[in-house]
């Protein structure tokens, strides 16, 4: 195998010692209750909590939750029960964050105790648009730091931001990926960059351009072999193409113009390599009506894909080596519209391909369908994710290189 970058757990005696660890909990919460909707991110982080506790370290975890002035900002004393209620642990909640109580709370851990200390984005330096250098001198690194031996960051959703919380500590402690970061980036990795081909990508869901510069990225630099469509981003270019879908499409795509371009720009240069539905299945009063692509338009809502794409794009997927799918086929939360999202990921689930997922709504659709066992990978990440096949760096992955550059093994 080889040599990482960055350190691991592997790579850390944490015997008795106290590790700082950033992890990313932010979840969907009810907006009238606040109470925490989804514990898919807390689960996540179970492995490196786990194997850190049963090696004896003291643990100081840090996260989020929301963002100062928005609805779903809050402490993080929920995330700590469900925490405990889930992995069957005894994290303490410290309603601070590196004042005297959170030192305190600190010091009096034991080996194999931890605690969760509160919103690290309510303090305003968390955000503050600083070097990394910057940030280690930071009042948040400076307060903790001292107290630790180690910092492992495993919050890979959140590692595009260049924050304190991510990028400040590796430069003063030496810092090593979790078990979740480690696994994020080998397994986006293998799909990026190094993939077995044919490589298939499959993009849904409701974000016309965010997919269209993904397209042009993967498909421009040889990344994918073939780009298949599901979900609103095919109208752009079914669009591009000079089709009319319909009132309710049409006033969509009105809204999108730069996206219609851009889609018109990807077809000029790559025309056989995105690949569009036969059709699709149009609302009627709550009931499917499939509707090809020779019937439109048709002024009601297309929501999903039809059977004859669904049937096709079972096929393309049966015949590659690697696949990565976001977004939903269509609009899965709701029958009789679910059924090509459910068709997309049965075909993966069967293939015999590297099978990788992102997206919170595509983790959501393969988990209720119960086929998360079936797919190699399914990616906690979002903008994280989305920079990472860009070929961008991330600032809280490019900060544990600097750390072992650093401190070493």
């Amino acid at each position: 195998m080889a040599q990482k970058d960055y350190l691991t757990l592997d790579d850390l005696d944490v015997d008795g010692k106290t590790v700082i660890v950033r992890v990313d909990v932010n979840s969907p919460l009810d907006k009238q209750t606040l109470e925490i909707s989804s514990a898919a991110r807390i689960r996540a982080i179970e492995p490196t909590i786990r194997r850190l506790l049963d090696r004896k370290a003291r643990l100081v975890i840090i996260a989020h939750q929301g963002k100062k002035g928005d609805w779903d900002f809050c402490p993080l004393d929920r995330h700590v029960a469900v925490l405990n209620r889930e992995l069957g642990l005894d994290v303490k909640f410290v309603p601070d964050l590196f004042g005297e109580r959170a030192k305190a709370a600190i010091r009096a851990l034991r080996p194999g105790e931890a605690v969760m200390l509160d919103n690290v984005r309510g303090w305003e330096g968390e955000t503050a648009k600083k070097t990394p250098e910057d940030l280690s001198r930071s009042e948040l690194v400076a307060g903790l730091a001292p107290l630790a031996q180690f910092f492992v960051n495993d919050a890979f959703a959140a590692a595009h931001r260049a924050q304190a919380s991510l990028v400040g500590f590796p430069l003063v402690l030496p810092g090593a990926a979790g078990v979740l970061m480690d696994a994020e980036v080998s397994a986006m990795s293998r799909v990026f960059k190094d993939p077995q081909r044919p490589f298939s990508v499959i993009l849904g869901g409701a974000k016309f351009s965010d997919a269209t510069a993904l397209i042009s990225h993967l498909l421009d630099n040889k990344i994918a072999d073939r780009v298949i469509l599901t979900g609103l981003v095919p109208m752009a270019f079914l669009k591009a193409q000079g089709r009319n879908l319909g009132k309710p499409t049409e006033e969509l795509l009105a809204k999108e113009p730069d996206s219609v371009k851009q889609a018109a720009d990807i077809l000029k240069k790559h025309p056989t390599k995105v690949i569009l539905p036969d059709g699709f299945a149009a609302d009627e009063g709550g009931k499917r009506r499939e509707t090809p692509l020779g019937k439109l338009p048709v002024d009601l809502p297309l929501l999903d894909i039809d059977t004859a794409s669904q049937a096709r794009f079972a096929r393309l997927i049966s015949e590659s080596k690697t696949v990565f799918v976001s977004g939903p086929a269509g609009l899965f939360e709701r029958a009789p519209f679910d059924q090509g999202t459910a068709a997309v990921l049965t075909a993966i689930a069967a293939s015999g391909a590297f099978r990788v997922a992102g997206g919170g709504h595509t983790g959501s659709a393969i988990d209720k369908l119960g086929l998360r066992q079936r797919f190699d990978y399914v990616s906690t990440g979002g903008g994280a994710l989305e920079e990472f096949i860009l070929g961008k760096k991330l600032p809280g992955v490019e900060a544990l290189k600097l750390s072992k550059a650093k401190f070493g093994k």
